[in-house]
């Protein structure tokens, strides 16, 4: 082995140098400090991603899981009867799908039924019958034929004609 003169090798000269360089140190840190940032920002990105999915995937079950009840949802209004003296109307539903229905709306030669004095909002079970009762929003005159829509919660709609 050689010495140089002033009493140090090459080898402790070069980890001295190294050691009291600055520069090494900071792109180091720097380095370190970068992963933290683009590890952080990849476990942000993935949670978020992971949690907008699942909304996703929850809204379309939902959607579907209605599309579904939709679909199993058959109802028919059987026979309909009105008195032209107070415009009351009286129609028979009968629900023979695969789901409760619960009715929503009425129209008379698509007028809105706003006063109903019973069946409105009532749960209809499977192979159930339900009387709907209401006064009719527009007047009803003997011998004329009107068309009745029932509306479900779900939107399932029956449209039918009767002779007054």
């Amino acid at each position: 082995m050689t010495h140089r003169p002033g009493g140090m090798d090459p080898s402790s000269h070069r980890l001295a140098r190294l050691a009291c360089d600055r520069r090494g140190v900071s792109e180091a840190i720097s380095a370190l400090l970068m992963m933290l940032i683009a590890i952080a920002a990849g476990t942000m990105l993935y949670s978020y991603s992971a949690r907008s999915f699942g909304i996703a995937y929850s809204q379309f079950n939902n959607h579907i899981s209605t599309d579904e009840q939709i679909a199993e949802e058959r109802f028919s209004v059987l026979y309909v009867w009105s008195s032209q003296s107070n415009n009351q109307v009286n129609a028979t539903v009968m629900n023979y799908g695969e789901v409760d229905l619960v009715i929503a709306a009425a129209y008379v030669n698509r007028t809105q039924v706003t006063q109903f004095q019973g069946g409105m909002g009532v749960s209809v079970g499977l192979a159930q019958i339900v009387n709907l009762k209401f006064t009719s929003p527009i007047t009803i005159t003997r011998g004329l034929t009107y068309i009745l829509i029932v509306a479900t919660r779900r939107g399932t709609t029956f449209a039918t004609s009767w002779k007054a």
